[in-house]
């Protein structure tokens, strides 16, 4: 069996961190990811979820707008909302991710920090 997603989008907000109990870092952000279909082009909005070094390197040089690679699985949750209604969302848990355009360009030093 194979779970394998790859995507090419640009970054909707500013992405969000927060840290579990143990101090891990997780970066949740969405890609806007067109498609064509019938000759129309079309926009999917992609949720993605990064985890530990990844997820602050995200945070720190990815902005609105800037376009990103990312490779990773698609995982599929099942929760109940505050008026108990089941609800299920899926999304990308990154595995490597490539900036491809970003607003703050890292300078030459800093490069070695982006290796993911």
């Amino acid at each position: 069996m194979l779970n394998e997603a790859l995507i090419v989008g640009r970054l909707v907000r500013e992405p969000e961190i927060r840290h579990t109990k143990n101090g891990t870092a997780v970066c949740s952000y969405t890609l806007a990811v067109n498609r064509m279909q019938n000759d129309k082009e079309y926009c999917d909005f992609i949720d993605v979820t990064s985890w530990g070094r990844q997820a602050e390197q995200v945070k720190k040089w990815c902005h609105k707008g800037d376009k990103l690679c990312v490779e990773g699985e698609i995982r599929t949750d099942k929760y109940e909302d505050k008026n108990g209604e089941s609800r299920t969302k899926t999304y990308v848990v990154s595995k490597t991710l490539e900036f491809m355009q970003t607003r703050n360009e890292p300078k030459f030093d800093e490069l070695e920090d982006l290796m993911l």
